[in-house]
């Protein structure tokens, strides 16, 4: 069996970093499932094989005919398909491409192949799914500016047809500085906290730092830790994490350090001072652990680690939702975390 290493990270980033409950590698849809918006999909597919915009990229299929909806639904693949739910029933979707190119970013015919894996990606999320927060990424580390150049304008131009049209979707080129700040960076940071060791990146990032720590022993003071290497400020970051990620490295980072005072452990007990300070927070931050982890209905409300503070334990809250991120940020800020 193939092992594509590069669906193993963003596996594993999408998880942890976004926060995705749900990842699939190499999605595809069933032909049994019913199709949610089908007709509108199909209409939108039309406009875009009869749109000379994208003349160059229309769908095509045996002998150069024209491909219909049904069958690019049944050929679509997608290297990553996740789902983040937040409160309620809402959640939102992800599908994401990637492609690792040793020497940059080279399909036989770039544009278009990168221009049709977005589109058929957004025809087979909202055919399939009833998600209206659709996310569409394309990961590439490496891309030479001249293909940057020609690949850029025609994103732009998907981009306004999808506008044009009034569907709200999210198009993102992850690539070069970006693909470290937005992926790697905030992975590496997560990697000592994941326990699941099935995943294969995971694995193999442990395995590297465990290397690096042996030779960190054996020419001492020669390098940094490894732990401290890739932690970009939390502003730089946050507009990638999902607010839970966040708690769990950055605020969990901060309860360690002893740097809060005793009146301010106080106020993250205090219910009022958390929703007021923390995007309408519904619990507490700190719970001692004497009063449980769970809600009156048998839901756990608390991340299980407990944490040490002035002799009393405490469980930090779990219930994080992305109204909240904005404001936990600014209190690692105010707190120099």
């Amino acid at each position: 069996m193939k092992i594509e290493i590069a669906e193993n990270m963003l596996y594993s980033w999408l998880r942890h970093c976004k926060c995705c409950q749900i990842v699939q590698t190499n999605f595809k849809a069933s032909s049994f499932w019913p199709k949610n918006n089908e007709q509108e999909m199909e209409a939108l597919f039309n406009l875009f094989q009869a749109d000379e915009r994208f003349s160059n990229f229309r769908y095509t299929g045996y002998r150069g005919r024209l491909q219909t909806f049904d069958s690019l639904m049944k050929d679509t693949e997608c290297d990553l398909l996740a789902l983040a739910f937040d409160e309620g029933n809402s959640y939102k979707l992800f599908a994401v491409e990637s492609a690792f190119h040793e020497n940059g970013l080279n399909y036989n015919d770039t544009q278009k192949k990168v221009i049709q894996k977005f589109f058929r990606n957004y025809l087979m999320a909202r055919t399939f799914f009833t998600s209206d927060s659709v996310e569409l990424i394309f990961v590439s580390p490496k891309i030479g500016e001249t293909t940057l150049e020609r690949l850029n304008p025609y994103i732009q131009q998907l981009k306004d047809f999808l506008a044009e049209q009034r569907q709200q979707v999210t198009i993102r080129l992850i690539e070069g500085d970006e693909f470290n700040t937005a992926i790697m960076e905030p992975l590496s940071h997560a990697i000592n906290s994941i326990a699941d060791e099935s995943e294969l990146f995971v694995r193999a990032m442990k395995l590297w730092r465990l290397n690096e720590h042996n030779v960190e022993r054996r020419n001492a003071g020669a390098h940094r830790p490894a732990a401290n290497r890739a932690q970009a400020p939390v502003v730089q970051a946050a507009n990638e994490l999902r607010a839970g990620y966040i708690a769990q490295t950055r605020l969990f980072e901060l309860l360690r350090s002893g740097r809060l005072s005793q009146e301010e452990i106080a106020n993250l007990q205090d219910a009022s001072y958390c929703h007021r300070n923390f995007g309408r927070l519904r619990y507490p931050v700190l719970k001692s652990t004497e009063q449980g982890r769970f809600d009156d209905h048998g839901r756990a409300r608390y991340y299980s680690e407990e944490f040490v503070i002035g002799h009393v334990h405490y469980y930090v809250t779990n219930d994080w939702y992305d109204r909240n991120k904005d404001a936990l940020v600014a209190y690692l800020v105010a707190h120099d975390a």
